[in-house]
């Protein structure tokens, strides 16, 4: 299964990031918005359409950061820095929260969520 996932930042250089509900598989954990590409769909266009959905944001610009495969899943990860639109919780998500990168960490994230953030911390240095 392909996923495309958003790792969105503000103009305060804060990451956007979401948490799970508690009955969803990786429940009461915090990651970062994005979902399924469906058949036949671009990973730019599904993480548009993602991102859309969950937080009702416009993405205007994204860069590819990173994939990660887990079986049975295949995780595209990008960069976006450029957005319109307030952030809200538009679906299954408990909470929203912008944090600061270096605080990321203080989370309880899904373990593929855990290597993009140690990257991410890497890159930011």
């Amino acid at each position: 299964m392909k996923v495309a996932v958003g790792i969105i930042v503000n103009q305060n250089k804060d990451i956007l990031i979401t948490k799970r509900k508690k009955e969803s598989s990786h429940g009461d954990k915090w990651e970062f918005p994005g979902g399924k590409l469906n058949r036949c769909e671009s990973q730019e266009a599904g993480l548009a359409r993602e991102i859309k959905e969950e937080v009702g944001l416009l993405v205007e610009h994204a860069i590819f950061f990173m994939e990660v495969c887990k079986e049975p899943l295949q995780l595209f990860f990008y960069y976006i820095t450029k957005f319109k639109g307030v952030a809200k919780c538009c679906e299954a998500q408990q909470a929203l929260q912008w944090v600061n990168p270096r605080n990321l960490l203080t989370y309880e994230f899904p373990e593929t969520n855990i290597l993009v953030i140690k990257r991410l911390l890497q890159h930011l240095k």
